[in-house]
């Protein structure tokens, strides 16, 4: 008695023939048991500082593979911190700042995101004057929640360069 399951016709069901003797039985199985890959993502950056002048535009940008499943926009999101924390980021700590949704985090920068919440574009770069206004300058992270676990990276945003009068006098 021989069994062989020649076709795989869809997720669970495949066709098999049992041979006995001179003759055979044709037959559908359906796997009741179903093994599932699920593989976190890995997050690569192109470079781990990004350099603008005040001003200018700058774009944070981030590429994510080999996720099984597929990491769904919803679960990307980014924060915002002016302090560079040690070990695994606590992303709950008042040190962050979400900046998925919050796209005029200055008076005068606009962030916005790409379709694929990959790339944080910041334009109108502002660079602090005094301790009381806010800085675009700081660490920027991405985070993305997946089946497979949490992961993230970080990109460092620094604002060199003087001050122009024009953007002086705007701030």
């Amino acid at each position: 008695m021989v069994i062989f399951c020649l076709v795989y016709l869809s997720n669970v069901v495949f066709r098999c023939i049992h041979f006995f003797e001179f003759n055979f039985l044709e037959y559908f199985v359906k796997m009741s048991t179903i093994i599932v890959s699920v593989v976190p993502p890995q997050i690569t950056r192109k470079n781990e500082r990004s350099f603008a002048n005040p001003g200018e535009t700058a774009n944070l940008t981030f590429m994510i593979s080999n996720a099984i499943p597929m990491v769904d926009t919803n679960n990307i999101r980014w924060y915002y911190t002016t302090s560079a924390p040690a070990g695994i980021p606590n992303f709950n700590s008042t040190d962050f700042l979400e900046i998925t949704a919050l796209m005029n985090r200055t008076a005068n920068s606009k962030l916005s995101l790409s379709t694929d919440r990959l790339t944080l574009t910041i334009t109108n770069i502002v660079q602090s004057i005094g301790s009381s206004m806010k800085t675009d300058q700081g660490r920027y992270f991405i985070r993305v929640s997946h089946p497979a676990g949490d992961v993230s990276s970080f990109i460092d945003l620094v604002v060199s360069g003087k001050l122009t009068r024009a953007l002086v006098d705007i701030l």
